[in-house]
Parts: structure tokens; C-alpha cells; sequence
């Protein structure tokens, strides 16, 4: 058997959801699993060769259906010192001090101290244990009426993805043959992967045979048992079924599976599905021993050990070509864990001038995020608009002026010139406490918009020197115009539906 090491970067926000019990809430994983880049290369292999029925394609049918091309879980890459750690699920029996900083773990020591979980993801690498930060960002989204195909009037959900620049790793595993022929077909490059990826999510970059290292990868005679015994820790959820066919998470079906007693265990439980594209349906839903369950096990004799590190090429259980049932054994010792973070460089703010590029830089910058609150507010206040025989024709019309007049004083000139009908209705609609004819008249209007809300932000133009931006006739009057561009624009928007 060969492997390949695979490297995912992502280069922009990723979402692959999962259940986050909200039904306005779509939660996203904290790694890329299996079934998710064994469909992304199924996928590709499709399109590179035109396939119309894939299944009957022998090479794909060995690769993708027979299971003859293996994909693990990519999980999160720690950038060290002395290169790329490949991180894992941490054990659930490693645990952290409650109100202190000494962790344990529970699988070889005790200790009256109450005790939290000691992170989701990290590496255990002699005798610390490095926790890794996953970064995500909640978002949200319009929820869209998939038959009308426009969003649903003032319902929205919350989506959580992964921070785009984060890297993972994993296996791609099979015969020599196989792992050559897979190399000449796809290369290093770009993909998509996730949820939406129609719009600006999901894209990655993936580099093959990548050169990280693996914590996790040992040499059996790096193995050691301590009385005969030696831990076993599940890197993916492992399904394993009963002798009536069915999933389960029964320790004595798992002690025959692996041929071996277990003395002593930390588990979790989920449940595992996927979803089949071509069925536009989910598959069977899977209850599965979590990864990072940890179990200590008794080894008869160096074969029982041997047997064991030849059975984690390959994994334990059902579905291990889609990466479950992956394990480890040895990786836990009994030995103190020592917790060990990276030191961050203290950023201290220069005590020169900033340069003049890098001013415009930042003013740059400040100018693009007011606008956006700007418009923001607009939004808002048309949303709130009484449009009184307000004719989506007629906002038109206030747009073409808009566009075409060399000044907003010019388009209040304008405005003034209106005929009367066309006064009457902008008298008829209401803004707040006035009408929309004299709302569009007034100055006022958005210049009360056009403060900064944020603090921070007016400490930010006084420490970097750059004069107040809404005292520069230029800015105030592109603020001007995109608000009432996007006020009229929402205005004429909400006017169609009636």
C-alpha cells in the first residue's frame, strides 16, 4: 500500500454543515471529511472524462465504488518551527485541571480534581500536547424561497464557515499502481469543495504529496506495551456492526472486532450520514463511535501487537474507503502531558509617522466601511418608507436624475423642477416625520447618516493623522449619492412587488 499526503488550503470561507439543532442555523465542521473529497475527486474524475453512466467506467468503479482508492479525514496543520503537524481529534480522555492548567490523562492516572475537556483538535507529541484553534465566522443569509427563487420577506438564517488561509491534511491510500495512476490524472490546483460554492465559497487549493508530518505515524517498534497493555485512539468515527447487521456502540462488539479485551475506555457517540448526489438523497443514517473515543487495551504478545498495527493501514469497521474506522495505536503513554502553546511575537506600533501610501491605504480602507454602514442605513430607511402612490416608474425616474446630474445639488435643483402630479405623490410618502419630496431636499437627510457610530473608528483617524474624510467635499458628496442611489433603488425594488 501507498500513501499520498494531501494538503488543502483554503482560499476563501468554507462551508460544510453540519447540525447545529437551530433550525435558522447551519453549523459547519471543523474538518474536511472523507466522503467530501472522495466526492470532489469522483466528481472531477467525471467531468475530465465526459462519463454519462461513471459506474460502468472500470477505473472509476474500482477507484470510487470498490473502495480500491482510500480517503482519510483532513484535519487541521499546525505551522511549527521545524515545519507543517498534522493535528487530530484530542482523546477524550486527555483532560484539562477545571481551574488550573495541569492536564491529565485519565486513561493511565487518576485525580480528585474536577476536569474540563481539554480541546477539540491538537497534537500529542512526546509529552505535550499543542491544542490547534479552528477558525470559523458566523454569518447570514436572506432564507430564500426555493420556488419563487428570491429571498423570503423578513426571514433570515445564520451560517457558520471556515476562515478562509487555514490548512489541512490527510491520506489518499491505495496499491502503488493505483497511487501512480491517480497522479497522473490530477494535479496540484484548485478546487471547489462545500456547501454554495456557486457563490464565492469553497474554494481551495490542493497540493499532492505534500511533506507534513504526522504525529500519529510510527514505527511498530516505536510501540511501546506497558503490562501488556497499549492504548488505541479512533482519528475518525468507527462504525461497527452487530451480528444482526446493525450499527452499534457496544463494547463487547468492538472487543471482537479488534480481537483484543478492553480494560478500560473513553467514548462518544454520534451518528453519521452522508448524501448521495446522483439519488439527490441522504444515505442510511450510521451511529458510530466519535473520533477521539480512546480505549486501553491488553496485547496478548508482539503478534497481537503486529496484527493490530497492520489493521490500521486499513482501519476497523464499516465504510473505511470513506475514512471511518481509522485508529491508533500507542500514541497515548503513560507519561505527564504538558501543555504548550506558541509564543505570539508582541506587535508594538511604530513610533514614526506612517508613510503617505499606507495613509491612503487605511483611508482607503475607512471610506469603503463607511460607505457600507451608509448604505446599510439606507436600506434600512426605505424599508420603513410609507410609498403612498409612489409608482415604481416615478423612482425611476428619480434615479435617472440622480445618475445624470453632475452634483447632488444639481439633482435637488432638479427635483425642484418636478411637475406637480409627480411633487404630490413624493408629498404623499413619508419618511419618519417627513415627506419623501422634502426628505430629498434636505441635506440633513443624510448628513446626520454620515457620523461615525463606531468609536474605534474615530480613534483610528485621530492616531493615524488623517483628517476627518466627511469634511472633504469629494467624499461627502460620493456619500451622498450612493445613499439615495441605494435608498431609491430598494425604494423602486419594493414599489415592483405591489
Amino acid at each position: 500500500m501507498q500513501s499520498l499526503k494531501l494538503k488543502v488550503t483554503l482560499r476563501s470561507t468554507v462551508l460544510l454543515s453540519s447540525n447545529a439543532g437551530d433550525p435558522n442555523m447551519v453549523g459547519t465542521l471543523r474538518y474536511i471529511p472523507a466522503r467530501v473529497l472522495r466526492g470532489l475527486f469522483a466528481n472531477e474524475y467525471i467531468k475530465k472524462n465526459s462519463l454519462k453512466d461513471a459506474h460502468r467506467d472500470e477505473r472509476f468503479y474500482n477507484w470510487f465504488i470498490s473502495g480500491d482508492i482510500r480517503f482519510t479525514d483532513a484535519f487541521i496543520l499546525n505551522e511549527v518551527t521545524d515545519g507543517l503537524l498534522l493535528s487530530h481529534p484530542i482523546p477524550f480522555s486527555v483532560q484539562k485541571e477545571k481551574n488550573g492548567t495541569n492536564i491529565y490523562d485519565l486513561l493511565f492516572e487518576k485525580t480528585e480534581e474536577q476536569t474540563t475537556s481539554a480541546g477539540e483538535y491538537g497534537i500529542i507529541r512526546e509529552e505535550y500536547l499543542r491544542k490547534q484553534e479552528i477558525k470559523t465566522s458566523l454569518n447570514f443569509h436572506h432564507s430564500r424561497d426555493r420556488e419563487k427563487g428570491s429571498a423570503k420577506e423578513g426571514l433570515i438564517f445564520n451560517y457558520e464557515a471556515l476562515d478562509p488561509y487555514q490548512s489541512f491534511g490527510g491520506y489518499i491510500t491505495g496499491t502503488d499502481e493505483a497511487i501512480k495512476e491517480f497522479q497522473s490524472i490530477f494535479k496540484n490546483g484548485t478546487y471547489y469543495l462545500g456547501r454554495s460554492r456557486n457563490n464565492q465559497y469553497g474554494k481551495v487549493f490542493i497540493e499532492l504529496n505534500s511533506n507534513f508530518k504526522d504525529p500519529a505515524e510510527m514505527d511498530l517498534e516505536d510501540i511501546e506495551l506497558e503490562d501488556g497493555k497499549v492504548s488505541l485512539t479512533l482519528l475518525s468515527d468507527a462504525i461497527i456492526y452487530n451480528d444482526c447487521g446493525f450499527s452499534c456502540v457496544d463494547i463487547k462488539v468492538l472487543e471482537h472486532a479488534l480481537g483484543c479485551d478492553i480494560e478500560k475506555s473513553f467514548i462518544k457517540t454520534s451518528e453519521s450520514e452522508g448524501f448521495v448526489s446522483v439519488w439527490m438523497t441522504r444515505t442510511p443514517s450510521e451511529v458510530s463511535f466519535k473520533a477521539g473515543s480512546t480505549f486501553l487495551i491488553k496485547v496478548g504478545d508482539k503478534e497481537d501487537l503486529r496484527r493490530l498495527y497492520e489493521l490500521q493501514k486499513k482501519g476497523i469497521g464499516e465504510r473505511t474507503e470513506e475514512g471511518f474506522g481509522r485508529f491508533v495505536i500507542g500514541l497515548q503513554r503513560e507519561a505527564k502531558l504538558t501543555e504548550k502553546t506558541d509564543k505570539k511575537e508582541e506587535i508594538k506600533k511604530p513610533s514614526e509617522p506612517l508613510p503617505d501610501i499606507v495613509k491612503e491605504i487605511v483611508q482607503n480602507a475607512i471610506k469603503g466601511h463607511c460607505l457600507m454602514l451608509l448604505k446599510a442605513d439606507a436600506i434600512k430607511l426605505a424599508g420603513g418608507t410609507n410609498r403612498r402612490g409612489l409608482t415604481p416608474s416615478l423612482i425611476g425616474r428619480l434615479l435617472l436624475i440622480l445618475k445624470g446630474a453632475e452634483s447632488i445639488s444639481k439633482f435637488r435643483e432638479n427635483i425642484n423642477d418636478l411637475r406637480k402630479l409627480a411633487k404630490d405623490k413624493l408629498e404623499d410618502s413619508r419618511v419618519n416625520d417627513k415627506s419623501l419630496y422634502d426628505f430629498l431636499l434636505d441635506n440633513d437627510s443624510v448628513d446626520k447618516h454620515l457620523k461615525p457610530k463606531e468609536p474605534n473608528l474615530e480613534k483610528l483617524l485621530s492616531e493615524t493623522g488623517i483628517q476627518n474624510l466627511f469634511e472633504d467635499p469629494q467624499f461627502r458628496e460620493q456619500c451622498h449619492r450612493e445613499f439615495l442611489e441605494t435608498f431609491l433603488t430598494l425604494l423602486q425594488k419594493e414599489a415592483k412587488k405591489k
